[in-house]
């Protein structure tokens, strides 16, 4: 069955006196310490010299990777996929010590073998959907949540408070294991994207053949948003409930051009 946890499943003081280290200072990262600083915990940032930098100027507390996971409770590794294995190897790995926790914000290199926490530590993911930015409301984002490893017995708690805390609840976050965010978001990736822009490339080519305006064809394919506005209604109304925000012409073009697509799968 499926879980989805809501606000009201969260308790931020689960979280509240720990020292929590963020370990990477990116938008994902921004955002959590952006949050962070409404709780009474211990924050600290690091990350490369320049995230560090960058952390620093925004009036936060910056130390070494090595002291921030010595002292930290809780530890958000908030590392990109191609550079996360790197990072634990050298900043985190040696200083875990028994009933700390790390929150991945991607569950890549956990499902994929390539970093092997040790048994003695809760292992937890907290990956938004989409990237936290001010011209969000957090009701807009949704999230993926999981626990990949329970050594202390109350992972969950503990994950559900930070989400709670950096109101990753509030849109709704979805139960899923780590297998399951890492090939969900490999499929996207590399078979859903890929044949997007494929599809766009081929009308491009299609449309030059024809003798029509390049600058017709940008102004339609791209500038237009047509695509980005599609897909921000089917997150909102689904992809039978947008059709009813469409003309009928665009309504017959749809409905009687999809099922032509069949062979595609």
């Amino acid at each position: 069955m499926t879980i989805i946890y809501h606000a009201t499943d969260g308790d931020a003081r689960h979280i509240h006196t720990k020292t929590i280290a963020i370990i990477g200072y990116d938008a994902v990262g921004q955002y959590l310490c952006e949050q962070l600083r409404h709780h009474p915990v211990r924050l600290l940032v690091s990350g490369t010299p320049e995230e560090q930098t960058r952390a620093q100027m925004n009036g936060l507390l910056i130390e070494t990777p090595a002291i921030a996971v010595q002292q930290a409770d809780i530890i958000f590794l908030s590392v990109a996929d191609e550079a996360i294995s790197e990072a634990y190897m050298n900043w985190v790995a040696r200083d875990l010590r028994k009933d700390q926790l790390l929150i991945f914000k991607s569950a890549y290199a956990i499902a994929f073998g390539f970093i092997e926490p040790p048994p003695f530590i809760d292992v937890g993911m907290i990956a938004p959907r989409r990237t936290p930015s001010s011209a969000l409301s957090v009701r807009d984002i949704r999230s993926f949540i999981g626990v990949w490893q329970d050594a202390s017995r109350k992972t969950w708690e503990q994950v559900l408070g930070f989400a709670k805390a950096v109101m990753l609840l509030d849109g709704g976050a979805l139960d899923v294991s780590f297998e399951q965010e890492a090939q969900m978001t490999l499929f996207i990736e590399q078979a859903i994207i890929p044949a997007f822009q494929r599809i766009i490339l081929s009308a491009t080519e299609l449309f030059i053949r024809l003798g029509y305006p390049i600058d017709g064809i940008l102004t339609d394919l791209y500038l237009s948003g047509k695509f980005s506005d599609y897909i921000t209604q089917v997150a909102q109304y689904g992809l039978l409930g947008m059709l009813n925000k469409q003309s009928q012409t665009t309504q017959y073009g749809m409905l009687s051009r999809r099922d032509k697509f069949n062979d595609i799968r």
